[in-house]
């Protein structure tokens, strides 16, 4: 209220909208959903919409106040009825402790892609802050987490992956993971949750120095829990 005579706009926080294909128009409104939303995904059968990204603690003050914990990586899912649940990814970091190497093993940060798939009824979330690929069932659970670039605590920004996009095959266990920061493809099998392989792009228009330098950005086991590099401030 001290500042409406100076800022006298309010800004709707609306993050989801259902748009008619037919029409295009807007048929629904989801709104505080989370700061940064990168991505979404539908279940076919329910309805449910999946999206992944971060929730800035916006309202928490200061470095020493935050005490490695700016931002929740979570994915929330919104029910055609407008009933939400935000299931956070990182439920092992412990907070109060800093470093976390324990939850930097196992964390999930920053959340840029996501995928349903309807056969196996479990989400598939790229966490490009810590170089994993989240396995989910609905309600949330993590089920298992895929290591694509240096495993466990271990922080290698020189060789960092930076998985963004994902992509599911229509009929094989298959997944495709887009890696910006190393400039490849990785392929899945889903039925083992294990990496087959790598195929690097033809062509990176990057200069080297910028190729090589990026991933420290992009880093979160650098923050010492694992849960937001640089580049999610």
């Amino acid at each position: 209220p001290q500042w409406s005579g100076v800022l006298n706009t309010i800004l709707p926080d609306e993050d989801l909208f259902e748009i008619d294909a037919r029409t295009f128009a807007i048929t629904r409104r989801e709104a505080a959903i989370g700061t940064t939303n990168y991505d979404l995904t539908v279940d076919p059968t329910s309805g449910d919409v999946f999206v992944a990204g971060t929730d800035a603690r916006n309202l928490v003050r200061f470095e020493p106040a935050l005490r490695g914990h700016a931002i929740d990586s979570r994915v929330t899912r919104i029910a055609p009825s407008g009933q939400r649940a935000a299931f956070d990814l990182n439920p092992t970091v412990n907070y109060a402790q800093l470093p976390d190497p324990a939850g930097a093993a196992l964390a999930l940060a920053e959340p840029t892609g996501i995928a349903f798939d309807a056969a196996s009824r479990r989400l598939f979330v790229a966490a490009q802050g810590t170089d994993r690929i989240g396995v989910l069932d609905p309600s949330g659970q993590i089920l298992a987490r895929i290591e694509l670039g240096a495993p466990g605590a271990t922080s290698n920004a020189r060789t960092k992956k930076g998985p963004r996009g994902l992509a599911l095959h229509p009929s094989a266990p298959l997944l495709y993971v887009s890696l910006r920061l190393s400039g490849g493809l990785a392929v899945i099998d889903t039925a083992s949750n294990r990496v087959l392989g790598e195929i690097p792009f033809p062509h990176d228009p990057l200069p080297p120095q910028w190729r090589a330098g990026r991933g420290f950005l992009y880093d979160a086991k650098l923050a010492g829990n694992g849960t937001f590099s640089c580049a999610a401030a």
